[in-house]
């Protein structure tokens, strides 16, 4: 019978790591743990999610949880180096220590790496997704974008017991992402996409709406086109700008222009240039109602 290969995720680099990688290296580096039996009661959720820091117990699991027994805790601890071990080689070696020593959970080691390569979302650090924008010549799609900024948003809703601080009251369950809220996030990746993106898509996708359906029902579609909408659009913005030009120009007051013919003496002075007169004189189409304009 075959079976699917499953590979350790790349080790982080020392910096420069985006929200989406970091999701991508955690969500590699737990299915390849996860393969490991013995490794799954440390996850999170895990009978074993939390355990003692080195520098507090070197032991780290000082009581068992049923139906482990006292006996057992040998082994356990032996699979508890091995798992902590694994998750430091692929960090980058800056984090082998400080893992090794100090970590107290999976939850605890996500929290470190996200404070040092600054992908914090809640508090002062939500104001990050400011940061974001679009490069229409880069490598990443409106579709990449678009998971990319909801990601962001994703990983700042509030949990269950969260204390919000402009009601006084506490979360009595996880926030979670409403209909509204999924139309509003894609309308604002809209915008950062092109200023101009939310107002074609307005006429170009407004009849289908209508009034049982929502913007996320075209999501798809409104994306994968999305680029080639950003050239129609510049492309508009383009022809506009030659025909206000043109508009401009045919609006210019008209002028009596005023021409200058030189005549010259044939007499003939030592040592001097021959004089020269000039004439100023009027176009034929002179018009007594219109201003001179010099040429």
């Amino acid at each position: 019978m075959a079976t699917i290969k499953i590979y350790p995720p790349n080790p982080l680099p020392p910096e420069g790591v985006t929200d989406v990688q970091f999701q991508i290296w955690t969500h590699e580096l737990e299915v390849y743990l996860e393969v490991e039996s013995r490794f799954q009661k440390f996850l999170t959720g895990g009978k074993y999610e939390e355990w003692k820091s080195a520098e507090d117990n070197d032991l780290r699991i000082i009581q068992p949880v049923d139906p482990d027994k006292q006996e057992d805790l040998p082994t356990i601890r032996r699979d508890l180096r091995q798992f902590i071990t694994i998750i430091a080689k692929y960090v980058h070696q800056d984090y082998y220590n400080p893992i090794i020593r100090h970590s107290t959970s999976l939850k605890w080691i996500y929290k470190k790496i996200r404070e040092d390569y600054n992908i914090q979302h809640s508090g002062i650090h939500f104001l990050n997704i400011t940061d974001l924008t679009w490069d229409p010549t880069g490598q990443t799609t409106p579709v990449g974008f678009y998971n990319s900024y909801r990601s962001l948003i994703i990983s700042n809703l509030g949990l269950k017991g969260d204390m919000i601080q402009w009601t006084g009251t506490r979360l009595s369950a996880d926030e979670k992402v409403s209909p509204t809220f999924d139309d509003l996030i894609l309308l604002n990746v809209l915008t950062i996409l092109h200023p101009k993106l939310p107002t074609f898509v307005k006429e170009r996708y407004g009849h289908k709406i209508g009034n049982d359906k929502r913007l996320m029902d075209f999501k798809s579609d409104i994306l994968s086109q999305a680029k080639s909408y950003i050239q129609e659009i510049e492309a508009d913005n383009a022809n506009n700008a030659i025909a206000s030009l043109h508009l401009t120009t045919a609006e210019e007051p008209q002028c009596n222009y005023m021409t200058t013919a030189k005549h010259t003496s044939n007499k003939s002075m030592p040592f001097r240039q021959p004089y020269r007169k000039q004439v100023t004189t009027p176009n034929k189409s002179f018009n007594p109602s219109q201003p001179f304009c010099r040429i």
